[in-house]
């Protein structure tokens, strides 16, 4: 099964948090939040993710990769405009039959 992780906005209401680290990134007893949606992801078969992100991207795809870390294979896309660039490309991604999901963003504070 496949996913796409919408996690492009700038964690706005978590500021001054978010300043220097983008919101995947917030660590959760020392655990990157975007991890445990990972995590969670892959335990539930999905094998592979599109991510898609906006706000300091390099910051979550360096710590993530290729995704061999948490058996999954990650596919990034950077846009500023997350939600609408999320199912248009890479239109391979979504050619190959196959189940998916969309994560339409982490848990947020309020």
């Amino acid at each position: 099964m496949k996913a796409v992780i919408m996690a492009g906005g700038e964690g706005a209401r978590l500021r001054p948090l978010t300043c220097d680290m983008p919101k995947p990134m917030m660590p959760v007893l020392d655990v990157p939040l975007m991890e445990y949606a990972l995590r969670l992801l892959r335990r539930h078969g999905v094998s592979e993710a599109a991510v898609t992100l906006g706000y300091m991207p390099d910051c979550v795809r360096d710590c993530f990769g290729t995704g061999a870390r948490l058996d999954m294979k990650l596919m990034w896309r950077n846009s500023r405009s997350a939600r609408r660039a999320a199912l248009k490309r890479p239109q391979s991604f979504w050619m190959r039959r196959s189940s998916y999901c969309r994560a339409t963003g982490l848990p947020t504070a309020t």
